[in-house]
């Protein structure tokens, strides 16, 4: 569930275009103060930043298969953990949960991080959405891709990226957002890989890291989907 924590003065999610609840879509905007003053994170793990993927075993549950501390690095915190129930994500979405149960939505997670930074990223939000057919994940990811380029204020300055292989079909883009500082920029990668939606967003420093930086992030998790449904 996409509640943004405010991390300090120098760090604020502003809830403006957070949609609240669960499930987030790239509607979330970030409002940072970037600064140098150093931070002790709260639960910091000692890999490095972008470390490789931590192996895990095959697996179903998408809490199995979002990002971890390990795999973003030791300088940020963990912000967010929590699975998303078909009633949250009605009630969040203005859905039916009778219609989520006939499409075959299963359940959901999502983790996010942030870190106090002058440059590079600052913030990364994932979730993972766990259906009963491709089809499913497939309508899911459609939906989600609408409400972000559907999203009041609508999203500046959107330009797709190349991520080629990622899942089986694909959205990448970055884009601005309304009420954002000129200096930041945000990624959106959606995508469908057999019964499962990923959705993984990154805000950071425009010019202060690749979108290659980003395309590693969702590629972890497209790899766990792969070897869960293997």
């Amino acid at each position: 569930m996409a509640r943004m924590h405010a991390i300090s003065v120098a760090l604020l999610l502003l809830a403006a275009l957070t949609l609240a609840g669960c499930d987030p879509v790239a509607t979330r905007t970030v409002v940072v103060t970037a600064t140098s003053a150093p931070v002790t994170p709260a639960r910091a793990s000692p890999a490095p930043s972008f470390a490789l993927p931590t192996p895990r075993p095959a697996a179903s549950a998408p809490s199995d298969l979002t990002l971890t501390l390990s795999d973003v690095g030791g300088s940020f915190i963990e912000t967010v953990a929590a699975s998303h129930s078909n009633a949250q994500v009605a009630a969040t979405y203005h859905l039916s949960t009778a219609a989520l149960r006939r499409r075959g939505r299963i359940s959901s997670y999502e983790t996010q991080f942030s870190r106090q930074q002058a440059n590079g990223i600052l913030q990364i939000d994932d979730v993972v959405a766990a259906w009963h057919s491709p089809a499913g994940a497939r309508w899911d990811m459609q939906r989600v891709v609408s409400q972000l380029l559907g999203s009041k204020p609508a999203p500046r300055g959107i330009q797709s990226i190349n991520a080629p292989d990622l899942g089986d079909v694909r959205r990448a883009i970055t884009f601005r957002g309304g009420r954002q500082p000129a200096n930041l920029i945000d990624y959106a990668l959606i995508f469908q890989r057999g019964r499962y939606r990923a959705y993984v967003q990154v805000v950071g420093v425009t010019g202060t890291f690749a979108d290659a930086d980003v395309l590693h992030l969702a590629q972890i998790v497209d790899r766990r989907i792969q070897r869960a449904s293997s």
